[in-house]
């Protein structure tokens, strides 16, 4: 991939989207890129929609990635990556977690937007030449947020020390949950072991 790149990250409030677009932006920052970083759609509530943009360039004159335009998905939520799939270019790559929850909005009936078939979706994408990566969820994956970081790393040109000092930030684990830097080279090798087949 090259020096720059726009991400789409989406998912549920609670799951860390925030945290990744934050941890790729740093990351960027400490390369010496030029990022913006926006939360564009949700609401930071447990199980709301959240999406954030994050890009990165010599020079960002707007942190808003136009559909279709996304270099990368990262997506925490089977369902959001359905829904916010319109925003990754036709050569971009889609990684995507097994997890899959309604959102508040539809499961509550405050949403016109009806329930899509996330794997109908995702099968349909794939299909039409879309690059997916689906990722396993398990709920042994205490850091899942972190662990989605990890495999996003495969795709990023970021070296091993920026990621290092990015990971030194996070918060560490709450209530026994594996430290951050297991889960980011868990998910790091089950994205590597998923693109090689």
């Amino acid at each position: 991939m090259r020096a720059d790149f726009d991400l789409v990250v989406c998912g549920l409030g609670g799951q860390g989207i925030l945290t990744c677009a934050n941890a790729v932006a740093h990351a960027a920052a400490l390369e010496g890129s030029d990022v913006l970083a926006t939360e564009l759609v949700g609401l930071g509530q447990r199980g709301g929609s959240v999406t954030a943009h994050v890009r990165v360039a010599e020079r960002v004159v707007s942190p808003r990635i136009p559909a279709g335009q996304a270099d990368v998905m990262l997506a925490l939520d089977r369902f959001e990556a359905a829904r916010n799939a319109h925003s990754v270019s036709p050569e971009g790559l889609m990684l995507v977690m097994s997890y899959e929850l309604t959102p508040n909005s539809v499961a509550l009936g405050l949403s016109d937007e009806s329930e899509p078939d996330a794997g109908l979706a995702i099968d349909t994408l794939r299909a039409a030449g879309m690059r997916i990566i689906e990722l396993p969820y398990t709920p042994e994956v205490g850091r899942m947020n972190v662990y989605a970081l990890g495999a996003l790393s495969v795709a990023l040109p970021f070296n091993e020390g920026c990621w290092s000092a990015v990971l030194g930030n996070l918060p560490h684990s709450q209530g026994g949950a594996e430290s951050p830097l297991s889960a980011f080279e868990s998910g790091r090798a089950d994205a590597v072991a998923r693109i090689d087949d």
